[in-house]
């Protein structure tokens, strides 16, 4: 919440808060603004979660302020599902003839959708945005479908992946959309998109669209030539896609994300979008075999791309399961096999990287990051060798996790080989993340812990060179409870805190988030 003072007008010479309470005379008052500005810092105070709420209790403050707020239309034209009915029918009065910004989610609105939407139905000609998440498949904008907007800039349409529709919606009364909407999202509805003849967009994105047809898909790029920002996610596009078409010149899109669709549209699109303003990247697809043939598609793309890595500070490595990705400052890919050596697939992803981006990304600190793996991708030769892993999280999910991180960590405790010269796993790591399920003493994770320490701490006092594979000791660790119980979270075991604390030797020590012990930093 924003904090105001002011010196009231109504004669009143105190100084006081929004909410009317004695404040220091050394606040400089808000009333010594100019009206024009205090307006705006009522606005940045109302917020967008419950504005209306928020105004009427700036109004309680003194009759000046009332009077301004009130008589200022813009101030009331955010609507917020999360306001009660009476203050959403204030707010339509107060906000007079002014383009209404409305957002609702059914998850935590205070006004059933029914009741929101036949409120702003009568007023659909002023709806400026609308951004709305619902989880039924009761599709509640009953004037949406059947009115035109004309004056609608941006539409945002949400609802839950897992709801089933007897129909598909439509809009506007199957007309073309308002020529002034560039902002279109629609997530998990089945709409009716080619009565929509969309165009002149500046920002796309269909996520989860049941009937969706390639072809349907490239008439609106086709028509959205603008377009800054675009997605397609989660969707199984049909229909076929002729090799010969003309490329489509999106001169403007920095953004550009594909994830999950079906292979076929994905190397289309790389291979006919002509993108030379690429600045963002975020690519996710699943390949049945070895996915090298995806790189040619992408070296169109490489000058752009070069500004996505541009000043990155940080190179993140993932494995999940059968997915594997590695995301460089703007640019992520991500990509899913069905082949068990995922680990040899990500160095040729990173040796693609390297010779595209050039051999610098080698010297960037890595962020490797596991989830419910086996610790064979922690023993992966090229991340102690060809990269510098200063950071390992391990994460195993609570119910169904396989490989915790009390199975990871040790992987950590000896060198990798039996000769003199053997290097350790991830040498220059210097943080370790992880969450622990509560089954038996976690005594290999502690016992991990010092081993490594100890061998950082000899190779430091031997004057071991780092080059030769010798670990530096961890500066952090930071733990949490990731246990199977639904609602339970057991209390504390600081027995095992404080052998992990002694393990751990002069890293610091962190326990669900916080220091431990409590207060050291």
């Amino acid at each position: 919440m924003v904090e105001i003072t002011f010196e009231c007008s109504d004669g009143d010479d105190k100084q006081l808060d929004v909410c009317g309470k004695q404040v220091d005379k050394g606040h400089r008052s808000i009333e010594a603004l100019p009206e024009e500005i205090f307006v705006d810092v009522i606005k940045l105070y109302a917020g967008s979660r419950t504005p209306v709420h928020h105004l009427t209790t700036a109004t309680l403050v003194c009759l000046r302020w009332r009077t301004v707020i009130e008589g200022t239309p813009f101030l009331w034209s955010n609507i917020s599902g999360e306001d009660r009915l009476h203050r959403i029918r204030k707010a339509l009065k107060l906000s007079g003839g002014v383009p209404l910004d409305l957002e609702y989610d059914e998850k935590t609105s205070e006004t059933k959708p029914e009741a929101f939407f036949r409120e702003m139905g009568p007023h659909i000609s002023r709806w400026r945005t609308l951004v709305a998440q619902f989880n039924s498949k009761d599709f509640h904008f009953s004037d949406l479908e059947t009115d035109p907007a004309p004056i609608l800039k941006k539409l945002h349409l949400f609802c839950q992946p897992w709801t089933s529709w007897v129909k598909k919606p439509t809009l506007f009364g199957c007309r073309p959309a308002p020529t002034t909407l560039e902002d279109f999202k629609i997530a998990g509805i089945p709409l009716s998109l080619g009565p929509l003849h969309l165009s002149g967009l500046k920002e796309l994105r269909i996520i989860r669209h049941a009937t969706l047809t390639a072809a349907m898909a490239l008439a609106i790029l086709r028509s959205s030539l603008e377009l800054e920002v675009l997605e397609l996610n989660g969707f199984e596009a049909t229909g076929s896609l002729e090799s010969d078409q003309e490329a489509i010149q999106l001169r403007s899109l920095n953004h550009l994300i594909i994830d999950e669709i079906p292979l076929e549209l994905a190397e289309w699109l790389l291979l006919k979008l002509s993108l030379p303003g690429l600045q963002r990247l975020s690519l996710s697809l699943d390949f049945e075999e070895r996915p090298p043939r995806i790189f040619p598609l992408l070296d169109p793309h490489i000058p752009g791309l070069k500004r996505a890595v541009f000043g990155a500070s940080s190179i993140q490595v993932t494995f999940t399961g059968s997915w594997y990705g590695i995301c460089i400052g703007e640019l992520d890919l991500l990509f899913g096999s069905q082949l068990d050596k995922n680990d040899a697939l990500a160095e040729e992803l990173f040796e693609w990287l390297i010779s595209s981006f050039g051999g610098g990304l080698a010297n960037i600190p890595v962020n490797l990051c596991l989830s419910d793996c086996p610790p064979d991708h922690v023993l992966a030769g090229w991340l102690s060798s060809r990269v510098k892993v200063t950071r390992l999280d391990v994460w195993s999910d609570p119910y169904f996790g396989v490989h915790s991180v009390d199975d990871v960590v040790p992987a950590l405790a000896s060198p990798n080989g039996s000769s003199s010269l053997s290097r350790w796993t991830l040498p220059f790591l210097e943080k370790l993340h992880g969450n622990l399920v509560w089954e038996g003493d976690n005594r290999r994770l502690v016992n991990s812990i010092r081993t490594r320490q100890m061998a950082g701490i000899q190779s430091r006092s031997n004057g071991v060179e780092r080059t030769m594979g010798a670990p530096e000791p961890l500066k952090e660790i930071w733990l949490r409870y990731g246990g199977k119980g639904a609602n339970r979270k057991p209390p504390l075991d600081e027995k095992f805190i404080e052998s992990m604390r002694d393990a751990a030797g002069d890293a610091k020590l962190y326990w669900c988030d916080e220091p431990w012990p409590a207060g050291a930093r």
